[in-house]
């Protein structure tokens, strides 16, 4: 039991056995889902997961992606919360990738039909900017922050919750609660 239970950690940290849930391989690497189509998973330089010193944040890292994870409230809550982002975190950079040469062109009046609830994050946050030119990658690191917070919230009750994304941060507060960030 505990957080490095779950099977996508045990996935990510290399801990699962052969016949994980992921399900076809290819040269022995785990082949994935990824809106409809395969997508080759890289365990070697695929996510990390990482409790932090402290033993209260969680640190999850893939590529460019760097995020540290931190929510309160009850254990089973807060254990479930980062579970939850643990298996959100799993695809993200994937999904983001797929559909990366879409995200890297400018926004227009209308917004795009793009696969990804994280790249539909960013459209939407960018075109707000619209006719002025700008990309959806302007918002990825807060889409990042607010689909993983998004994650959690909707998994666990929780009292307070923060995703920082390299300093994009995403803040959940129930009623009655407060958060000090230094910025």
């Amino acid at each position: 039991k505990g957080l490095f239970a779950h099977p996508l950690a045990k996935l990510l940290l290399g801990t699962a056995p052969a016949e994980n849930r992921v399900g076809r391989y290819r040269l022995g690497v785990p082949i994935v889902e990824t809106h409809g189509r395969p997508t080759v998973v890289d365990i070697m330089n695929g996510p990390q997961i990482a409790w932090l010193a402290d033993g209260k944040r969680l640190h999850l890292n893939h590529g460019p992606i760097d995020l540290i994870v931190e929510a309160f409230g009850r254990d089973a809550e807060r254990r479930r919360a980062c579970e939850a982002a643990i298996a959100r975190f799993g695809t993200m950079l994937t999904e983001l990738v797929s559909e990366l040469a879409e995200l890297r062109q400018p926004v227009g009046a209308k917004l795009r039909h793009l696969a990804g609830s994280t790249a539909r994050r960013m459209e939407v946050a960018a075109q707000k900017f619209h006719p002025e030119f700008i990309t959806p990658m302007a918002a990825v690191a807060g889409a990042v922050a607010d689909e993983i917070m998004a994650a959690m919230t909707a998994t666990a009750d929780l009292d307070k919750a923060y995703v920082n994304d390299g300093g994009d941060i995403a803040i959940h507060l129930a009623p009655g609660q407060s958060i000090r960030a230094a910025i």
